[in-house]
């Protein structure tokens, strides 16, 4: 190899690491690659890019193209996977646990509340130190209790039917502004959704539930404070206390459903709000962890994952950077020399994480009686380009 030659090939290389650094998006890749080509001297002689400014140019415009090619491709792949991706059942899931989030967080949030106001309450020994207004305290922290479980339950409806729509039928008659259709439940509100809730909750919820109508349309409903006292021969005294509601004093309004009426009509005199709260959060969180594995499923999420995960672990492979990248240390003054070890380690270990997490790509192939193979059409996500 002639002087020349050599001295083309070590140019080549040289701009290789500023390919590697991606100096043409982060000046402080260029810095750092213009010094470890400053630093680093060929075998034949001292570096001279005053000389062979040519040689230098045209390397760089050869190494820049191939970076900018190689980049409009991935750009390109990355698109058309995340379009894909977009129009997966699966991509709709998080805009749906999202809304379901928030109303769950205000939900438990609302729980927390009343639940410091009654401990509050019965770990009080004489109720003039919880000032004059607590008893309002009390109705405002069960009245945001109420709204809140009815909130949740309104919100779920709403995700239940985005995935499982009412369905419609089909018009009976030729037409015309006399025919009328009413939507109906789906097969799988029918036959999985009613069940569940049913098998969940009992007629406390449904009475929780119209409550939250009594609180907002008639009036807030006020827990009796109340403080109970025994003792026995040669004992000490015991103090009790609760906050009941008054079964005669709810009966009074009368829009109550009549799962809700009946309920109230099996209760005692006073009803045990502490009771009935706790039953209903330990069926809300049975039933909303179901109701969420139902939505994955009836979207296909784990597709959704599992390709999306695919798609990060390419770029994790394709986009390997070093260390130092993004942070304040220094560049090491080895860099030169190891450079190279270090990516293609980094780009191992991202190899190995994308291969142990296989791939979702997939063609359906027919076989005929005569052992001949037709190779079907992709479904979209093919295998990831080297």
């Amino acid at each position: 190899m002639s002087e020349r030659s050599a001295y083309i090939q070590e140019s080549e290389q040289r701009f290789k690491v500023i390919e590697v650094l991606n100096s043409d998006d982060d000046p402080y890749f260029e810095a750092s690659a213009i010094r470890v080509i400053s630093d680093q001297k060929p075998p034949f002689g001292e570096w001279n890019p005053v000389e062979d400014a040519d040689i230098l140019d045209a390397a760089l415009a050869r190494n820049k193209a191939a970076a900018e090619a190689r980049e409009n491709s991935t750009e390109a792949e990355i698109e058309r996977r995340k379009r894909h991706l977009e129009s997966l059942p699966g991509s709709r899931y998080q805009e749906l646990q999202e809304s379901l989030d928030r109303a769950v967080f205000a939900y438990t949030s609302n729980v927390k509340s009343l639940i410091e106001t009654a401990v509050r309450y019965m770990s009080t020994m004489d109720d003039s130190d919880l000032g004059e207004h607590f008893k309002y305290k009390f109705a405002t922290d069960l009245f945001n209790y109420l709204a809140a479980i009815g909130t949740l339950r309104d919100i779920q409806r709403v995700v239940h039917r985005r995935v499982w729509p009412m369905q419609k039928p089909a018009p009976t008659s030729t037409g015309g502004k006399g025919d009328k259709t009413s939507a109906t439940p789906s097969e799988w509100e029918v036959n999985t959704y009613g069940p569940k809730l049913k098998e969940t909750f009992d007629a406390s919820a449904a009475f929780l539930l119209k409550l939250r109508d009594y609180a907002i349309h008639y009036e807030l409903p006020m827990p009796q404070l109340t403080t109970r006292m025994s003792w026995g021969v040669g004992q000490s005294a015991v103090f009790e206390k609760s906050f009941p509601l008054s079964r005669d004093g709810l009966l009074k309004w009368d829009a109550w459903s009549a799962p809700a009426k009946s309920f109230l009509k099996t209760q005692p005199e006073w009803i045990d709000l502490r009771e009935l709260t706790s039953k209903y959060s330990r069926s809300v969180s049975i039933f909303h962890k179901w109701f969420l594995d139902e939505v994955a499923a009836a979207l296909n999420l784990s597709e959704f994952r599992d390709k999306a995960d695919e798609l990060q672990l390419w770029l994790n492979e394709k986009d390997v950077r070093p260390d130092w990248y993004g942070t304040n240390d220094p560049i090491p003054d080895n860099w030169n020399e190891i450079c190279r070890s270090v990516l293609r380690k980094k780009r191992i270990r991202a190899k190995i994480d994308r291969w142990a997490h296989g791939s979702r790509s997939w063609t359906v192939h027919t076989v005929d009686t005569a052992g001949t193979v037709t190779v079907g059409s992709s479904t979209g996500w093919e295998k990831f380009p080297m």
